[in-house]
């Protein structure tokens, strides 16, 4: 039924049909709501149906989840692993590995939840997964390259991470 049909009533005067809304059914959104924590799916309903400004509080959401993300698993088995022995090399390469694995995962679904309704949220998160991303990475360059040592590789990643 379109909505010529739906004015066409011949029940209602000239002037009623004039001045009556069209019915058009809503469709709920169908984005997608994966995103890894728990609040950004409750943030964004606040920001979408009651125009709210939650866009700091996704923000530092998505911070503190990559933050605990990466230091309760990969970060811990990293400084767990003695400096000096020769497997902190293997558990550096698997600390980068894992972590460009997470970031990765989170830079996905803020791409495909946040990008076309919040392009500013998404850019901060994004900017933020960046900043991890290319510090870590920097930091195992180093270290494998001989410019720093296992320790300060450990110390260094751990700053990046917990900033």
């Amino acid at each position: 039924m379109n909505t010529n049909d739906l004015n066409s009533r011949s029940s209602l005067t000239r002037r009623q049909r004039r001045s009556q809304a069209p019915r058009v059914e809503c469709l709920e959104s169908r984005e997608l709501l994966t995103y890894p924590i728990a609040g950004v799916n409750f943030l964004i309903f606040q920001a979408v149906v009651h125009h709210q400004n939650t866009a700091f509080q996704v923000i530092n959401g998505v911070h503190n989840s990559l933050r605990s993300d990466l230091t309760s698993g990969p970060l811990t088995t990293l400084l767990a692993t003695p400096t000096t022995s020769p497997t902190f090399v293997t558990a550096a390469a698997n600390f980068v590995i894992t972590e460009t694995a997470v970031v990765n995962n989170y830079e996905a679904n803020a791409e495909a939840q946040l990008l076309p309704r919040f392009p500013f949220v998404y850019g901060q998160i994004n900017n933020n997964l960046g900043r991890v991303y290319f510090g870590v990475n920097a930091q195992y360059l180093a270290f494998v390259n001989g410019g720093e040592t296992a320790a300060q590789f450990a110390t260094n990643v751990a700053a990046i991470v917990s900033a």
